[in-house]
């Protein structure tokens, strides 16, 4: 990721493995976070059990000890099929930060008609005060030969929480839990292999995100990434 102005680039990566049970899908991860001359690492899960037909779950943990990361993070969705093609989640999201935690609701909504699939969704994060910070995205993705291949466009809007920290060295002095309006823009473009035991992703997108030091100014900023799949 690159700025406009005032902040180094940012550079993340992570490995994962995906592997299918008879009780649905298990993803475990390792990411990793390069940003303010440090290095951070957090371990990461995915679980997709399937509960009956036409409904399934998705269940999230995230664990780390890096100042980059949440201490904990957690979430889970229940997802509804219809035959119709209309999909439906409602669910949560649980974030512990070392003096704060962050605690959201989330729903979406989505349609698949023909090689098309339509999906709008909100994070409604509740707040001491009665105020309620809330954001959304809207993806739009054409599947080309198969759900292997596709490509798509993402745009959010709203409020997301962002940690700011005071240091000292090595030192953590202090961490406050701002929210920040931002909109985003992305883009996804996905193929496989000819003998489908690969599969590439790569993304583009901007990001224009309030300044949480200077409210009402703004930065940009541009990421691009690329995603490497293969089966064995």
């Amino acid at each position: 990721t690159f700025y406009d102005k005032r902040f180094d680039p940012i550079t993340t990566s992570s490995i994962s493995y995906n592997r299918q049970t008879p009780y649905g899908v298990i993803i475990p991860r390792i990411n990793n976070s390069n940003r303010l001359g440090k290095n951070g690492i957090q371990l990461d899960v995915d679980l997709y059990p399937k509960i009956t037909k036409g409904v399934y779950a998705y269940l999230n943990y995230g664990y780390s000890e890096s100042d980059l990361y949440p201490n904990h993070k957690m979430g889970g969705d229940v997802y509804y099929n219809h035959k119709s093609g209309i999909e439906f989640s409602a669910g949560g999201r649980f974030i512990n930060f070392a003096t704060k935690d962050v605690k959201s609701i989330t729903n979406s909504l989505g349609y698949y008609t023909g090689n098309y699939y339509f999906s709008l969704r909100s994070y409604i994060t509740p707040e001491a005060d009665n105020l309620t910070n809330v954001s959304g995205n809207l993806l739009i993705r054409k599947y080309l030969k198969d759900a292997e291949n596709f490509m798509g466009i993402n745009v959010g809007v709203g409020f997301s929480p962002e940690l700011r920290q005071f240091t000292s060295g090595d030192q953590l002095l202090a961490e406050t839990l701002l929210y920040i309006e931002s909109q985003r823009l992305s883009f996804e473009y996905q193929f496989t292999s000819k003998n489908n035991l690969s599969a590439y992703r790569t993304n583009v997108g901007v990001l224009r995100q309030e300044q949480s030091f200077d409210p009402g100014s703004y930065f940009y900023s541009i990421s691009a990434g690329l995603t490497y799949e293969f089966n064995f």
